[in-house]
């Protein structure tokens, strides 16, 4: 990240990252790294849930520049004077725009509040634990049916996910979801596991690798329920 800012900023350029795998998942460290802005989701490992706001950050050294083409009264400068013309509030308060989702919004609260209670060294450090037994598990328990590594083998740079690939990978994550395995699919035969040190435990990753073992040496997988494709998958 501050390699590839510092070349932006040497051609002259600003630069937005994306951090909706990113935050919660790996360290960042946003103005060390020099970012000008940032945006992210609150819903995937800031645990957030469904519906949870997404963020933004701006570097303090933009605050007075920066403008919000989407004007709204959450950052106008006096939202209850009802002014007719429009003035920006100042700093961060500008990016703001109309009312925020409430309900989703007390959700995404009360997560961060919980992440912000864990000492972050030993977070990250139990997420890639987590990640290695999963995939040493596999390893073990599940060679020779056909699964394939495509994530990075160095738990280093895979972040909080690992993927697999697997002909029959839409039907086999069906089948675990219905087990209570709950992973994830993308086209077009990869299998994504994620793991959430905020509440996952060791002992976890072996029920799911087991899960993951008896589906695939029985094949179980083949049954008709789990061929139809879902338009969420």
């Amino acid at each position: 990240m501050a390699e590839i800012t510092k070349r932006a900023h040497e051609a002259g350029a600003l630069i937005v990252w994306d951090l909706s795998h990113s935050v919660g998942a790996v360290p960042l460290d946003l103005n060390q790294a020099k970012v000008d802005f940032a945006v992210g989701c609150g819903y995937k490992h800031l645990n957030g849930g469904p519906g949870a706001p997404g963020f933004i950050f701006a570097a303090e050294r933009h605050h007075a520049a920066m403008q919000q083409p989407l004007s709204g009264w959450f950052g106008h400068a006096k939202p209850f004077e009802f002014s007719d013309d429009y003035v920006a509030a100042d700093g961060i308060r500008r990016l703001l725009t109309g009312t925020t989702g409430v309900i989703g919004a007390s959700a995404l609260e009360a997560a961060v509040d919980l992440f912000l209670e864990v000492e972050q060294q030993e977070y990250f450090s139990k997420s890639r634990e987590l990640s290695e037994a999963f995939r040493h598990k596999v390893d073990q328990d599940c060679s020779g049916f056909g699964l394939e590594l495509v994530s990075p083998k160095n738990v280093l740079e895979r972040g909080a996910h690992i993927s697999y690939s697997h002909e029959h990978g839409y039907a086999i994550m069906q089948n675990l979801i219905a087990r209570g395995v709950i992973g994830d699919f993308r086209a077009p035969h990869f299998l994504r596991f994620g793991v959430s040190p905020m509440f996952m435990s060791a002992e976890d990753i072996a029920k799911g690798v087991g899960g993951l073992r008896e589906i695939l040496s029985t094949q179980s997988y083949l049954a008709p329920e789990y061929q139809t494709r879902n338009a969420v998958t």
